[in-house]
């Protein structure tokens, strides 16, 4: 920043902050005027009001981040023009705006804390984003969005964000309130599925309260997890960009989206079933330790729904078809894995053992009974 003196010039990352600290300022003081001045005196609804008083707020700050806060940046602007600037501004300010409302939904709804104190660390988890983001690609000259890594985890930023919105915006459907009795009744199984998706209920309302929130907040990290497993396993067996698009392929699927709210039992499966995947690819590819790992996933995937079996077929058959690998058929870690993810299982079978096998029986019953396949009724599902 050239207007600063030379003793000062090491120092010049904490003048920057200040003064976009302050442009920020003003632009809460524009954002509360404007607001003010439309619904009390243009008579506009308090949300249309809201919304144009935001961009309006946001210009302001741009204008000002522009000819002050990276005043000595003027290389990028003669690389970049005026509207390419702004549309960046635009895309990191309201990432960072999803990011302050998220912080304080999260901190309001489950961590119980005053909604002024949420506001705060909302505001500074919104400026740290903002700032940190143009300083590298708004008004820098990293190309974040040519940047998988940086997309990745703007992508995984916005999408937990919402979510974490999204998540009281809709009733309890009857299988939520169904586990939701689960959690406040718990056993080593329950008669139609296993018991996992009682515990991280029971987990999350024990630290937050019986709230709607706290009953789904677990599905929330557990797409957050599952997206980054997808990532991880793209990025490592092809390479950074396959990650990224298939994590934002995953996070396009309507099912998924939906799932990411809702507290199922399908979505505990699905991110065992991603995080086996990725153990399963790296003990085939880099290191057989990760079969111990895999054992351990693999059970607590069971754990979460039965379904979670047909992993083991799955990988049965890819063995077998592999002739680089057909010889982990006699393996003592693949059989290991096997015995991790069974003792994990293990309190299911006790659990049925002393009811007479009824949640095996049930599963037997309702898997083999009802409706035989009809493949007209395949489009259905598209």
């Amino acid at each position: 920043m050239s207007k600063i003196p030379a003793f000062l010039q090491p120092y010049q990352r904490f003048f920057r902050l200040f003064r976009f600290g302050l442009v920020g300022a003003s632009g809460t003081i524009v954002n509360t005027l404007l607001l003010w001045l439309f619904k009390e005196k243009l008579d506009i609804h308090y949300t249309l009001a809201g919304i144009i008083a935001i961009y309006i707020a946001m210009f302001n700050n741009f204008i000002w981040n522009d000819l002050w806060t990276w005043s000595d940046r003027q290389e990028i602007k003669k690389e970049k023009s005026f509207i390419q600037r702004l549309l960046q501004y635009f895309t990191v300010a309201t990432i960072a705006a999803l990011t302050q409302w998220g912080t304080l939904r999260f901190f309001t709804e489950f961590a119980n804390l005053h909604y002024l104190l949420a506001n705060l660390l909302g505001i500074l988890a919104g400026l740290a984003f903002n700032y940190i983001i143009n300083d590298k690609w708004t008004f820098g000259k990293e190309q974040l969005h040519k940047n998988y890594h940086y997309l990745f985890w703007t992508l995984l930023l916005l999408t937990t964000n919402l979510r974490l919105l999204y998540i009281t915006q809709l009733d309890l459907i009857p299988d939520e309130s169904y586990y939701w009795e689960w959690s406040r009744n718990l056993d080593f199984s329950f008669y139609d599925q296993p018991p996992f998706i009682a515990y991280i209920i029971a987990l999350f309302t024990f630290l937050g309260g019986h709230t709607e929130f706290a009953l789904r907040i677990g599905a929330v990290l557990v797409s957050f997890g599952m997206t980054w497993w997808i990532y991880l396993l793209g990025k490592e067996a092809y390479n950074i960009k396959i990650g990224f698009f298939a994590a934002l392929t995953l996070n396009a699927i309507m099912l998924y989206s939906i799932g990411g709210i809702l507290m199922l039992q399908d979505v505990p499966q699905l991110f065992f079933w991603g995080l086996s995947t990725l153990f399963l690819y790296r003990a085939l590819f880099k290191n057989k330790n990760y079969w111990y790992l895999l054992g351990i996933t693999l059970g607590f995937g069971i754990l979460s729904k039965y379904t979670m079996v047909l992993f083991i077929p799955c990988t049965v058959l890819f063995v077998i078809l592999s002739k680089e690998h057909r010889k982990l058929l006699w393996s003592k870690e693949t059989y290991l894995s096997l015995l991790i993810a069974l003792l994990i299982f293990s309190p299911v079978i006790y659990w049925n053992y002393k009811n007479e096998w009824a949640s095996f029986l049930f599963q037997v019953h309702h898997g083999t009974s009802g409706e035989s396949i009809d493949l007209r009724k395949f489009g259905d599902y598209w």
